[in-house]
């Protein structure tokens, strides 16, 4: 009692200090490898707009040009947009605005059914789960959907895996404690279906470390979930890459592959997010910037 006392007279002396003096920003930093040659390290990174700050990437390869979707969140109007950049080797280059509404956007997972790209950003403001469908690649999409109504839900991952259709998603039907439970959903019926169905086991992880999604990789032919891991009054102190090794309507298993802390830089305090497509890798991290 007397040791965790400390920690936290300790660590609210040194959030109290870190708030007065620093900024704590996410950027967004990428690299031309797989995800088996990554180095963090060795990563360029995007340049934050003005008054903004750059998290959750996703890379999207469109006609031999890889794009990256990220949460924009304007520190002046508080809410988060989507917005695209085009990257290469070398540089990267802002496109514009891909979705913007009255409540906050972020976590712009994207995937693909019957040759049409689909966006399931987290929008946990409205306590929906929604889905957008892109009229025009990569600026214009349009709402298709809502599929979940009426709940929390964080950082929601929608993908095809052995011949159905599967939902991850941190999410509390009591509206609270939605960054720790892992639940799971299936579909026969392909992904913009209402009949979801709940994998019988949900919640399949409660866990603070482990249970809120950061994004997913494939990497011969193997399926990985990376999950934010928080720390002690610290939000996104590292991740966690899970191999999933069993995802069926009975069993979900899945074992550590490996943990990301970061310190492949100077004054990082955080990382949350990971992803890959076969030509890129990109991760956020986040840096105390002076005020």
């Amino acid at each position: 009692s007397i040791k965790y006392l400390f920690n936290l007279i300790y660590n609210k002396i040194k959030i109290y200090f870190i708030n007065k003096f620093f900024n704590k920003v996410w950027h967004v930093g990428y690299q031309d490898e797989t995800f088996d040659k990554f180095s963090f390290y060795k990563s360029k990174v995007i340049k934050n707009p003005k008054n903004s700050f750059l998290a959750d990437p996703f890379v999207i390869e469109y006609k031999k040009e890889n794009y990256v979707f990220v949460e924009e969140y304007n520190f002046k109007n508080k809410k988060g947009i989507i917005s695209v950049y085009k990257i290469s080797k070398n540089n990267s280059q802002r496109v514009g605005v891909a979705l913007e509404e009255n409540f906050h956007l972020s976590f712009p997972y994207i995937f693909e059914y019957k040759n049409d790209y689909y966006m399931s950003p987290e929008t946990s403001d409205i306590n929906e789960i929604r889905i957008y469908k892109c009229e025009e690649f990569p600026l214009k999409w349009k709402y298709e959907k809502t599929i979940f109504k009426n709940t929390k839900s964080t950082d929601s991952m929608i993908f095809n895996f052995n011949n159905f259709w599967w939902l991850m998603t941190t999410f509390s039907s009591s509206g609270h404690g939605n960054e720790s439970e892992l639940q799971i959903f299936y579909s026969k019926n392909g992904p913009l279906t209402d009949n979801w169905i709940s994998f019988k086991k949900n919640p399949v992880i409660i866990d603070p470390f482990l249970g809120r999604n950061g994004g997913i990789l494939n990497y011969e032919n193997k399926l990985f979930r990376v999950a934010q891991s928080f720390g002690f009054n610290t939000y996104g102190e590292k991740i966690k890459i899970q191999e999933i090794i069993k995802l069926d309507p009975d069993n979900f298993a899945e074992k550590n592959y490996c943990i990301v802390e970061p310190k492949f830089s100077k004054n990082l305090i955080g990382i949350h997010h990971l992803h890959n497509n076969n030509n890129y890798t990109v991760h956020d991290f986040c840096k105390l910037e002076f005020k």
